[in-house]
């Protein structure tokens, strides 16, 4: 809306609050000259004043890295994770680590893995109670749509006995989508104990960035947690998987 309607429509319902109540609006009357000044020196207001943007706790130029025992090796299947050697190791995380940067726009420029399913370890740079996860991805063409991730589950590495305690408590608001969640994430050491935070579809038909909320019975549990597991269990029918970015929204842990 331009400045000279704004001013236009203030200087009318002035005028119109003058003739009603005249005693409160005596010789008050603003000019248009005035209103339409006024408007011209008041900051602009943006979308993105109105919105505000979700804190990355999983940004790698803030400190979130890699876990390697949890994360499928690149351009690889999940049974090469038994393979592998050190120097393949610092490559994994190499790679796997371009999604914790910022968004790529180049199409291609993925965390690419040769199967359809696949999973990324991060140890968030803070302790947080997570609220939602983001999962980025482009506008490309059709066939290169079938390698982006459909079925998702965000899982928690439990800690100590304290978190578990507090997921128990309120497992009975666990959202459905949880119910045929499996135990624990494909690659998942033994000594490590997991819980579902949120189970997901990333719609390709929809817009290229989508966040999705973690369960209810997590976010009133109280848990909090630093390590999570990105687990993508099916694309949408490509021969391989291409992440172009995730992140891991929360309130930070006191």
């Amino acid at each position: 809306m331009s400045v000279l309607i704004l001013g236009i429509l203030v200087a009318s319902g002035w005028s119109f609050l003058q003739a009603i109540f005249p005693s409160h609006f005596h010789n008050t009357s603003p000019t248009l000259g005035a209103v339409m000044h006024w408007f011209s020196k008041a900051p602009p207001v943006t979308l993105a004043d109105e919105i505000p943007t979700l804190e990355n706790f999983a940004a790698k130029s803030h400190g979130s890295r890699v876990v390697l025992e949890l994360t499928s090796p690149p351009k690889a299947g999940l049974l090469s994770s038994l393979f592998r050697t050190p120097a393949h190791g610092e490559e994994s995380r190499k790679w796997a680590e371009s999604v914790l940067e910022d968004e790529s726009n180049r199409e291609g420029d993925c965390w690419e893995i040769l199967d359809t399913k696949a999973q990324l370890g991060i140890r968030l740079h803070s302790i947080i109670h997570p609220t939602s996860v983001t999962i980025h991805h482009l506008l490309v063409p059709a066939e290169n749509k079938l390698r982006a991730p459909r079925q998702m589950v965000i899982w928690g590495v439990v800690e100590n006995q304290r978190i578990a305690s507090k997921i128990e408590a309120f497992q009975h608001l666990a959202d459905q989508h949880l119910a045929g969640v499996s135990n624990r994430p494909l690659l998942s050491p033994s000594n490590i104990h997991h819980t579902p935070l949120a189970s997901f579809e990333y719609n390709i038909s929809s817009t290229p960035t989508q966040t999705f909320d973690i369960s209810p019975h997590i976010r009133f549990s109280g848990a909090d947690f630093g390590v999570v597991v990105l687990e993508i269990v099916s694309n949408w029918g490509g021969s391989s998987i291409c992440l172009y970015g995730v992140e891991v929204h929360g309130e930070l842990s006191t």
